[in-house]
């Protein structure tokens, strides 16, 4: 769109017609003062688009592919206008015009053009379809197609129950209808031996206001079964469902044992007197058990349990029973030692057992205290404990946990605690962990938990850039000190390989800078000798010495790019070891090394590859392996 700024006439060469108004801005501007006017503007289309079907308006699901024809007509003379695109579009009638589905075509040199729609295989119900201009909307319903075709509301339904009982089942089923009026409607189900199905539908017909029919069943089993039973509903128009089925699962009456809890978890103190603990038995079954025997584990060497009574009388359908079992451990035993078996429960038809886990725990009583510090406990002025640390203490023989918190005086005492071996953690936000083995006597015993402090944290952060697969990743040093102790801060942190790869730089400059109150001693500095196509030429010396506080050691690494080239068997001599090779250059090579001399990949015998670096003569200035 452009102005004659002389006439003042706006002019637009290309309009594109739009269901929407174009919000046009213009503003004039002289040497006085700036003025805007806002212009809204609406494009209309030339031609519109007329589609009709002349085949069959019913069909059975899944329907066939269907014919459209198109006209493009002129929006002024209403004749036929050529080469337009045009738009059919179809949705089920009721649903919202944003689930349309589009097909575009481009009508002859008249203005016409067949084209077919093939629905989907789901597709059944009503459905309307209209033309359009292929950037004008136009939602008016030129026509409707009806699918007719039914859903079944689920896929199957379980029954369970028992042979020779009438199971009456009311609206098992559900069908709906859509796309037609439906007469005949009646469903039969495979024949399955010893089984007997009778249904009732709800209703014959269906139509489009009253589209639900459901169906109630009566089924009697003869016989112990358990699997599928298909049925088929169909209509006088031919449509068909076959794909639902009961899920039968017909047993005999039985009793069936049932015990709570699940499991014993017992525990017992070297020396302590017997113990009793009760069980829960029901008959969850169908019908009334038999005399149930109760069955123990002969004795474990050192440990016994013994029922009350051996026996239950019968138990009627949900009916329970209360036993209890007497723990007793047979003279001194280990604490640490544990007991498995299983507790048996047998009736008529109906077996069931009790697991239990038996573990002798210390008996002698002991208090232990933790006291948590980090290095502010020592070098502080003030001397605190270090408050807030999360305590775990846990047994090595019988795998009790205690837990707690030191607070704000960096002490906790467990108090209810026995003679044993424990492991003692302590953790804290931005503090290492502390682990400690130990053996609590009684009656009392104190350990330190010392945390170290983490003074420096490096914080990752990838920072997307508008290149492909490329990123910035930045890395945010904190460190923080209340206590004089160094802190050394390496810069830079990573290293920009696109910078190295494209030979931008050929050197780096690292730093080590003290943040702390005190020097460190014994700085050292290490880095490979080479990566990938790199070679890394750093100071030989890597203890870097003293660094003192507040204070920043500056030193380079030399960068060369790895080379490689495809060396004669005459251009060198292997002379024993591989650091004893001998180059042997040419006048090629001199011109290749005006910059300096490069890298000669040497291949090995045993597939591991050697890079030597020549100086002019071919001296080996040194060299390195890569397998």
């Amino acid at each position: 769109m452009s102005m004659n700024a002389s006439t003042g006439l706006l002019l637009w060469s290309s309009p594109e017609a739009r269901s929407s108004s174009y919000q046009i801005q213009v503003q004039a501007t002289n040497e006085m003062t700036r003025n805007t006017v806002l212009l809204e503007l609406h494009v209309s289309p030339s031609y519109f688009v007329e589609t009709s079907t002349t085949k069959e308006l019913s069909y059975i699901r899944p329907a066939p592919p269907l014919e459209f024809y198109f006209v493009t007509r002129d929006m002024a003379t209403k004749q036929p206008v050529g080469n337009k695109l045009a738009v059919l579009w179809v949705h089920e009638k009721g649903s919202s015009p944003n689930q349309r589905r589009k097909i575009t075509v481009k009508t002859n040199a008249l203005g016409f053009f067949t084209a077919l729609y093939q629905p989907y295989s789901t597709d059944f119900g009503e459905f309307v379809y209209g033309g359009e201009h292929p950037t004008y909307t136009n939602l008016t319903n030129q026509g409707q197609v009806n699918i007719m075709g039914m859903n079944v509301n689920r896929r199957y339904y379980y029954v369970s129950g028992h042979p020779d009982e009438l199971q009456t089942i009311d609206n098992a089923f559900a069908f709906q209808f859509k796309g037609g009026n439906f007469t005949g409607i009646n469903a039969t189900f495979d024949h399955v031996a010893d089984v007997e199905i009778n249904n009732s539908l709800s209703s014959t017909t269906a139509n489009f206001e009253n589209n639900t029919v459901t169906m109630s069943l009566n089924l009697t089993a003869f016989a112990a079964i358990r699997g599928r039973i298909y049925f088929t509903v169909y209509t006088a128009e031919g449509v068909v469902v076959s794909s639902s089925y009961l899920y039968l699962d017909m047993r005999y009456r039985t009793p069936k044992l049932s015990v709570s809890p699940h499991i014993l978890d017992i525990k017992i103190a070297n020396g302590a007197s017997a113990q009793y603990y009760d069980v829960n038995l029901q008959n969850i079954g169908s019908l009334k058990s038999s005399v149930i025997e109760v069955s123990v584990p002969a004795a474990q060497q050192d440990v016994i349990i013994t029922p009350t009574t051996d026996y239950v009388s019968s138990l009627s359908v949900d009916e329970t029973a209360d036993i209890s079992f007497k723990v007793s451990l047979l003279g001194e035993v280990a604490v640490g030692n544990t007991y498995y078996g299983t507790i048996g429960f047998a009736s008529n038809a109906s077996i069931t057992g009790l697991d239990y886990k038996i573990l002798v725990i210390p008996s002698e009583a002991a208090e232990l205290t933790v006291v948590t510090t980090n290095e502010a406990t020592y070098f502080a002025e003030e001397k605190p404990n270090l408050a807030d640390v999360s305590v775990r203490v846990r047994s090595l023989t019988v795998g009790t946990v205690y837990r707690g918190n030191s607070g704000p005086n960096g002490t906790i005492v467990f108090s209810d605690m026995y003679e044993d071996f424990y492991e003692i953690t302590a953790q804290k936000a931005r503090h290492s962990t502390y682990r400690k083995k130990i053996f609590l006597s009684a009656p009392s015993q104190t350990y330190e938990a010392f945390l170290q402090y983490e003074a420096v944290s490096y914080v990752f952060s990838v920072i997307p850039v508008p290149v492909t697969d490329k990123y910035e990743i930045v890395v945010e040093t904190t460190f923080t000190t209340t206590v004089p102790k160094p802190i050394v801060i390496w810069d830079p942190l990573y290293l920009n390989w696109d910078e190295i790869n494209s030979n931008l730089i050929d050197s780096i400059q690292f730093s080590a800078t003290n943040k702390g109150l005190i020097a460190t001693d014994n700085l050292t500095f290490s880095i490979p000798t080479y990566w990938r196509n790199t070679a890394f030429i750093a100071p030989e010396e890597k203890n870097l010495g003293r660094l003192n506080a507040n204070s920043t050691l500056t030193f380079p690494v030399k960068l060369e790019q790895i080379i490689r080239y495809n060396v004669p068997s005459d251009r060198f001599e292997m002379r024993g070891e591989p650091n004893s090779v001998v180059f042997l250059p040419d006048a090629n090579d001199t011109d290749r090394w005006e910059n300096g001399p490069d890298y000669i990949v040497v291949d090995d015998s045993d597939l591991s590859q050697w890079y030597y670096k020549f100086d002019a003569d071919g001296a080996i200035l040194f060299s390195y392996s890569y397998r």
